[in-house]
């Protein structure tokens, strides 16, 4: 089976965004506020979209996302209207060829998407050991005990937002730092519409992601998995009433916005075991990355899902007909 990479765009419908992963569409005389995400095989790293594909990735990703929303909706709204597929589809105006796309679309709502992106993390790993062994006291505006080691625990999980600076990449800042940032953001005309000041919009940000964080590291760790640290994003928009309303957007939790071990390759002196993309991320640092990587990849998202999600989850993964 091949990687589903680009999206044929129903001659009705318009493309709303090209992300690196997802392509958004509408119909064009859809008169509600929603759209379509059809989530593909494509991946990124290093903010940049990869010339290859992991085979059933956007499959993954979909069912996954679904599932976590689902799971922690109690926690946090968010921004699904439908994931029937067949619904789903007909409302982006997907017909021609409409069976590679089963699996892969989510009818979502259309929100404002907060230009944060936030990071829950609870052990010393990527850009917060980077930052840590810079210092050994301090990384990512938060105060951690000397003499750590790369993997190792923190006491309790941190809060680590971060934004897009003008070059594309991500800028980790400091809660105050964020404070500051959305205040800008939610001062700016097409966002005064939203009557949330910029404190409590941080507040709700933090408290979120630790909430859905601490409950999906209870879940993953009854899977026998460790969520090492996870990033969400989330959005608002205006309903009936005139009142402003807070719900995760985007993905759910993945093995693109996670990064998950196995909880028994976990201990001291061990590198632990990923189900995640951080291998595509290191050696696409280093340059290109190999085959043989691309084929393990495929393999960490299939574990990935086998340990994770039910079984009903798997079989509309797995076996429907895909390009």
């Amino acid at each position: 089976m091949r990687p589903m990479m680009e999206i044929e765009v129903p001659e009705d419908s318009v493309v709303i965004s090209d992300g690196k992963v997802q392509t958004h569409i509408k119909h064009k005389e859809s008169k509600r506020d929603e759209r379509v995400a059809i989530y593909t095989d494509r991946i990124s790293a290093c903010d940049e979209r990869l010339p290859f594909g992991i085979t059933n990735k956007g499959k993954i990703l979909l069912w996954s996302t679904i599932f976590f929303k689902r799971k922690f909706e109690n926690i946090v709204e968010n921004d699904i209207v439908s994931f029937d597929q067949s619904y789903a589809m007909a409302s982006g105006g997907i017909n021609k060829n409409s069976e590679i796309y089963r699996n892969r679309v989510l009818l979502i709502r259309e929100v404002v998407q907060i230009p944060v992106e936030c990071i829950a993390r609870e052990y010393l790993v990527g850009s917060l050991f980077a930052e840590y062994s810079k210092d050994s006291s301090f990384a990512l505006g938060h105060t951690l005990p000397r003499g750590m080691k790369e993997y190792d625990k923190l006491g309790v999980p941190i809060f680590t937002p971060s934004i897009k600076n003008k070059t594309g990449h991500d800028t980790n800042i400091t809660y105050n730092e964020l404070i500051s940032f959305l205040r800008e953001w939610l001062d700016r005309e097409e966002n005064r519409k939203f009557k949330i000041d910029a404190q409590l919009l941080a507040q709700l940000l933090r408290s979120t992601t630790l909430a859905i964080f601490s409950a999906g590291s209870k879940f993953f760790d009854e899977k026998g998995a460790i969520l090492a640290d996870w990033k969400g994003e989330f959005g608002l928009y205006i309903n009936d009433k005139g009142e402003t309303i807070f719900v995760w957007s985007d993905e759910g939790i993945t093995p693109d916005t996670s990064r998950v071990w196995l909880k028994e390759s976990y201990g001291e002196g061990k590198i632990p075991i990923g189900l995640d993309k951080d291998p595509v991320r290191k050696h696409k640092k280093k340059g290109d990355v190999p085959f043989e990587v691309q084929l393990e990849t495929i393999r960490i998202y299939r574990t990935f899902s086998e340990m994770l999600l039910p079984p009903e989850y798997l079989e509309k993964i797995y076996e429907e007909p895909c390009r």
